[in-house]
């Protein structure tokens, strides 16, 4: 009857050590799956606010002309933010500079574009075949994260279309 008993209780003992290695695993995955989905909110919310810099670049390519106070008036390899105008109809404009929203930080950078012999837009710039009505437009956010950087980047080609 002893051996039952000293059986018994190291059964017991190994149940709980099992139980609490089970546990532990399963305290890590859902730690885990908490960081990576808070990571992915602030990813959505880079990605929102990307778009947005590139819709500000779409709206003032529409809504000026495109040498004097539009794209092309722009330095290139800048970085830029937008702003509304304190008009009493507010406007978005382009101010030199990033912009931090939150824990982001963005930006808008137009890059000169040049097309080839067969007038597909090159990869890399060739001043001789520069096309003065294109501009490649990059919008970033970047932030960071318990010392991890991240970044969301997108462009676009915006031309002068009213040409």
């Amino acid at each position: 009857m002893t051996q039952n008993k000293g059986f018994t209780i190291i059964e017991i003992l190994i149940v709980i050590a099992v139980a609490g290695i089970a546990f532990s695993a399963l305290l890590d995955f859902s730690t885990l799956s908490l960081k990576n989905s808070v990571l992915v909110k602030e990813t959505y919310q880079a990605n929102y606010l990307v778009q947005e810099a590139l819709e500000v670049a779409r709206n003032l390519r529409d809504g000026t002309n495109w040498e004097t106070n539009g794209i092309g008036s722009f330095d290139v390899d800048t970085a830029y933010h937008s702003e509304k105008t304190l008009e009493e109809f507010p406007k978005w404009q382009l101010v030199a500079g990033t912009e931090t929203v939150g824990i982001f930080s963005r930006s808008l950078v137009f890059e000169r574009v040049s097309r080839d012999a067969d007038d597909n837009i090159e990869m890399i710039f060739n001043p001789p075949n520069e096309d003065t009505n294109i501009r490649k437009t990059i919008a970033t956010v970047s932030w960071n994260k318990r010392g991890i950087n991240h970044s969301v980047e997108l462009f676009l080609y915006l031309t002068n279309w009213k040409e």
